[in-house]
């Protein structure tokens, strides 16, 4: 097994975006959320530089988060179920009062 890396995740996180929003992964954003996560894999860095790395990385990343939000998940049928039966209850108690 690999190890797991803060500059892996985020290369692998930066990929996965590409797929939503092409050549975000060659952005300068992309480079500094890179910069950043090799920083803090350093062992050499001390604990403040890399709490200081990590908060300037969570920032970055939702700026990218932003030029590539997320898809919008699909209801499972299970979700589909749950919202009727709370249409159903809703209309049950409205009926009742």
């Amino acid at each position: 097994m690999d190890e797991l890396t803060v500059f892996g995740a985020v290369k692998a996180e930066l990929e996965e975006m590409a797929h939503r929003a092409p050549g975000i992964d060659r952005s300068a954003l992309a480079a500094s959320a890179l910069a950043l996560a090799k920083a803090m894999d350093d062992p050499d860095n001390s604990a403040t530089s890399k709490s200081m790395c990590a908060a300037r990385l969570n920032e970055t990343l939702d700026r990218l988060y932003e030029k590539a939000p997320e898809e919008p998940q699909e209801d499972s049928p299970l979700d589909e179920l749950r919202a009727r039966r709370q249409r159903r209850l809703e209309g049950g108690a409205a009926a009742s009062g």
